[in-house]
């Protein structure tokens, strides 16, 4: 396919399979998706590869790689890839089956038949949930299960506004651009995990010397307001005197 290299793993001592998938119709804001297969065997002298269960083997991975002028799509050195990752996931499995199950995971993203982008990761999982049963029907005596990492919820956050909520409640086809927006105003919204957005609130409670402004965040969720000064003074409203 034109739209799919494949990378040498022969040097690599944990790689079992590394492509690059160009998919400008994925996001708006970067085209090319790296997916890797790397096995969990911990070689001589290293430390031990860090697992979901004891028993995995194998890991799958897809990430997005940021645009720049020297993106070359056949050479994994010239990736710079994004955070967080699009998708981890791990495998019980032996070499064959798990090579095969990435080859069938490559294709479909290159094809079309699935979109590698983080919106889509529960199709993602169902996809790896019935060919992960496939891959085990090709060998009668092999086993295989697959342990999907903890996903890392993500909020979304208004650029000129001052909603905030869970990114699955942002509406994303708002002007057709794709981007997260505003389901009130359609205002563009930026991302945080939201592990990240407590901290910061917390930290911000802190530094300010505010005692209300965790409760304020709180209560200004899924609420839009043109600025957070007026979505403060629509807060303080409801406070008694």
């Amino acid at each position: 396919m034109t739209n799919f290299w494949i990378h040498d793993c022969s040097s690599h001592r944990y790689a079992l399979g590394r492509g690059c998938v160009y998919r400008p119709d994925a996001h708006p804001l970067w085209s090319h998706y790296q997916i890797s297969l790397i096995h969990l065997r911990t070689p001589e002298g290293e430390p031990p590869a860090i697992k979901i269960r004891p028993e995995a083997t194998h890991e799958l991975v897809v990430v997005a790689i940021e645009r720049s002028a020297g993106l070359d799509p056949a050479d994994p050195d010239t990736f710079r890839p994004l955070l967080p990752l699009n998708l981890v996931v791990q495998l019980e499995t032996t070499d064959e089956q798990a090579t095969w199950l990435w080859g069938m995971l490559c294709e479909a993203f290159a094809s079309g038949r699935l979109n590698p982008d983080t919106d889509h990761r529960p199709r993602h999982l169902d996809w790896l949930r019935v060919h992960a049963e496939m891959s085990e029907t090709r060998d009668a005596a092999g086993q295989l299960s697959w342990f999907a990492h903890r996903v890392e919820p993500m909020v979304a956050f208004g650029a000129r506004c001052s909603w905030w909520d869970d990114k699955a409640a942002a509406a994303v086809t708002g002007r057709g651009s794709g981007l997260p927006r505003c389901p009130s105003c359609g205002g563009v919204l930026f991302e945080s995990l939201r592990s990240r957005w407590d901290e910061e609130t917390r930290e911000h409670a802190d530094q300010s010397e505010d005692p209300n402004y965790v409760e304020f965040i709180a209560w200004a969720r899924g609420k839009c307001f043109p600025s957070t000064q007026a979505a403060r003074a629509a807060y303080a409203a409801t406070q008694p005197n």
